[in-house]
């Protein structure tokens, strides 16, 4: 993550929603200059895990289109987690800070919306 708590260029003055997860391909992040990859990362609370949406990454690879907010995030498309394997899907939009669980999730949040809350610092 990048030093002095700025994420991605963005001042963290709010408790941010999303995690942000910046990679090399070596594993080592050093700064968002070098970050090859950028990932906002969220805990699912219809999976109980993390999913992650990249917002930078090498050609070929997919890519969500971001609003800048880590805060009240929109990230387009919608993201689909295990499409193929409908016992565990997850299938949601992120708007405005606001989760929406389509109709063929696995769990029983599917067809709900939820707040993203603010991330719990240590």
């Amino acid at each position: 993550m990048s030093p002095g708590g700025d994420h991605v260029g963005i001042p963290m003055s709010d408790p941010p929603a999303l995690h942000v997860v910046e990679k090399l391909w070596s594993g080592d992040a050093h700064c968002d200059a070098d970050a090859e990859e950028i990932e906002l990362m969220f805990h699912c609370p219809g999976c109980k895990g993390f999913h992650s949406y990249r917002i930078k990454g090498l050609p070929g690879r997919p890519v969500w289109t971001w609003n800048g907010s880590l805060t009240a995030p929109t990230l387009e498309p919608s993201l689909l987690i295990n499409g193929s394997r409908p016992e565990s899907r997850c299938h949601l939009f992120l708007r405005n800070g606001i989760v929406e669980f389509l109709s063929d999730c696995y769990h029983d949040l599917r067809g709900t919306t939820f707040k993203l809350p603010p991330i719990q610092q240590p």
